[in-house]
């Protein structure tokens, strides 16, 4: 009795641990989140979610990209943005929750393949990671992807471990989550599936075949009947996938061969996933090869498993030609699994130090989390530089592009972008919609243009025109380039977008009066 007491008590404190951890989690994530606005990639998120149409639009407008998207992360943000409402903050929100979440998600997954150190390793590690901070406060499904992804590999485990029916449902209900979130999760369930048909072929005899109570209760058995399920209720999903692969951004013979930066893999993965630098890069990999070689030795199936899960994605690059472009966040369920390994690395060299030094017995737990400790310490060393800022800011500038028309838009000039349709999974009419509202400065609609005739025709009906265009090669924008050079005008740099400002029977100088007061950065011509 007093044993079940004392387990009911650990276990209540172990949940307000991972409650209070998660909380600290999300303040630290939500920590100056407000200093940028959306970059375009969550202006998709915020424009195909937005609170004023209804679940089925929401639903066609992710299908409608060119690679369709899931729509599991557009409908979160839809329920949530009806609820709260819309701004660069609370869109952002529900993503640093799942961000959040993934801390004592990954701490439980290392506690349950290898021990407790292992999973609180992996928890500090992943607190820390530039990756993870950066992208749990992105309105995107990396966040979502990665928790998915871990509590994939909980209920996977727990279902082979202990034979109970309750995890393979749940990892049925996380596998069509996580795949309704990002088509990468593919690969998550394809290493799932190869480490469980390895297992299946080492314990493999036909005495059990033949035993159809033994096949029943296997764990290839649940296993399938789990991946029966799970096609089954992918299959609304599977023909969008299918035909986004075989258009103009998917597979092709003539499209851009996937391959790695370096000849090492080693060193291009643990560049983009956990930021190291210089010197101190190689001990991210001593630490990784030390968890993976020490874990094979000790006959640890967990590690085959998060090993399968790290390193498939890259393989299966190495064979595949694509129009899109590819990167590593795309594929960021491999930083949790490689953070265990790591921590598993951290875990056996720090007991070997231990033991080596010939230290007391009873001190050895001792000394093993205070070498674990200084590990940890020596590899955050390595992550801090990026810590702040995450990974390069995407400084496209966009809120304040809006910002900056809603302020200096006359009653006379207007606001044009250039069609860019064929180059942009959204155009930027739609995109501007997020911090741009064209009725309330007197236009119907942001206008959309393709040639210098057509900019002419409008400089001559209005007194300023602001032209607004990407960061993209083509032929017609040279020659509105070439057009623009023969007017007053001045260029504005909004990161790596452009404003032109083109006034009429107007100087240069009182064009820059105009928009002095906004901070911007002013380029003498067009290039």
């Amino acid at each position: 009795m007093n044993s079940k007491i004392r387990s009911v008590k650990k276990q209540s404190i172990d949940w307000s641990v991972a409650f209070v951890i998660t909380l600290i989690t999300i303040v630290d994530r939500l920590y100056n989140i407000s200093r940028m606005g959306l970059w375009p990639d969550e202006v998709f998120t915020a424009v195909i979610a937005r609170p004023g149409i209804s679940f089925i639009e929401v639903i066609k407008g992710a299908l409608a990209t060119p690679i369709p998207a899931p729509p599991f992360i557009y409908i979160v943000s839809h329920i949530w943005m009806k609820i709260f409402g819309f701004d660069d903050v609370t869109i952002r929100i529900p993503f640093v929750i799942a961000g959040a979440l993934g801390i004592p998600v990954i701490y439980l997954v290392g506690k349950t393949l290898f021990n407790k150190r292992v999973g609180f390793i992996s928890g500090i590690l992943l607190f820390f990671s530039a990756m993870h901070v950066f992208h749990s406060r992105e309105a995107r499904y990396y966040p979502f992807l990665m928790l998915f992804s871990m509590l994939s590999i909980y209920f996977l485990h727990q279902g082979m471990e202990l034979k109970e029916r309750k995890w393979w449902v749940g990892y049925i209900i996380i596998s069509i989550l996580n795949l309704y979130t990002f088509h990468t999760a593919l690969f998550v369930l394809a290493a799932q599936g190869i480490y469980v048909f390895c297992l299946a072929l080492i314990d493999f005899s036909f005495k059990k075949i033949r035993d159809l109570q033994a096949w029943k209760k296997s764990d290839l058995s649940y296993y399938m009947m789990s991946i029966g399920i799970i096609t089954f209720l992918y299959i609304p999903m599977a023909p969008f996938l299918i035909k986004g692969l075989a258009g103009s951004q998917g597979f092709s013979p003539g499209g851009t061969p996937v391959r790695l930066k370096s000849k090492f893999i080693l060193e291009d993965m643990f560049f983009a996933y956990l930021k190291g630098q210089n010197k101190l890069f190689f001990v991210y990999i001593i630490l990784f090869l030390a968890g993976l070689v020490l874990s094979l030795k000790s006959k640890s199936k967990p590690i085959i498993s998060l090993l399968f899960i790290v390193s498939l994605p890259f393989l299966f690059m190495q064979l595949i030609s694509i129009n899109h472009w590819i990167e590593f966040k795309y594929l960021i369920f491999v930083l949790p699994a490689l953070l265990i390994i790591i921590s598993v690395g951290i875990e056996n060299f720090a007991t070997f130090l231990s033991i080596a030094a010939s230290i007391d017995d009873t001190q050895i737990p001792i000394w093993e989390n205070l070498l674990a400790v200084l590990m940890l310490v020596g590899v955050f060393s390595i992550n801090y530089p990026y810590y702040e800022d995450g990974f390069i800011q995407n400084t496209s500038y966009w809120r304040e592009q809006g910002e900056f028309i809603n302020q200096l838009l006359l009653p006379n000039d207007i606001f044009v972008t250039f069609n860019m349709a064929s180059s942009m999974t959204m155009h930027p009419s739609e995109m501007f919609s997020v911090y741009f509202d064209p009725e309330n400065n007197n236009q119907k609609e942001v206008l959309i243009i393709s040639t210098p005739q057509e900019l002419s025709e409008l400089l001559n009906q209005y007194d300023h025109v602001f032209f607004h265009h990407a960061p993209v090669g083509n032929e017609n924008l040279k020659e509105i380039f070439s057009w623009i050079k023969d007017t007053t005008h001045i260029k504005l740099k909004f990161g790596s977008y452009t404003m032109i400002y083109i006034g009429k029977d107007t100087s240069r100088d009182e064009l820059y009066e105009h928009v002095k007061k906004y901070k911007f950065f002013i380029a003498p011509d067009v290039d």
